[in-house]
């Protein structure tokens, strides 16, 4: 199994348990939205980076896109509008954007929005 210090052993189990099984379709585009957007989404993270987090949500263009350098303009425009709003809402504690060597899923853009669970 491949260590994270970000998810329990158990929210990996239960990860990889959910990848074994064919997927045809990308799980982020057929995900049901907490809050939807113009051209963003947001959406609760099935399988959450459980030993920091209290709360963990998914941020992610509803297009399809690999990564940052596929966004449209009027994308990241929104982005940083929302990313903006988020900020001056004082909810969320972090954000974390991985590198590609850690990345579960790798063929769509996503932002972890992270509320920490020492409060």
């Amino acid at each position: 199994m491949r260590k994270t210090y970000l998810r329990t052993d158990e929210t990996m189990e239960k990860y990889f348990e959910h990848e074994s099984h064919e997927h045809k379709e990308c799980f982020f585009c057929i995900t049901k939205s907490e809050k939807k957007y113009y051209l963003w989404k947001t959406m609760k993270n099935d399988f959450p980076y459980d030993r920091i987090a209290a709360y963990h949500t998914i941020l992610c263009p509803l297009r399809h896109v690999p990564d940052k350098h596929h966004l449209y303009p009027e994308e990241i425009k929104e982005l940083e509008e929302i990313m903006d709003t988020l900020e001056k809402e004082k909810y969320f504690d972090s954000i974390i954007i991985n590198f590609t060597k850690n990345r579960t899923i790798l063929d769509h853009y996503h932002i972890h929005l992270i509320k920490y669970s020492h409060e």
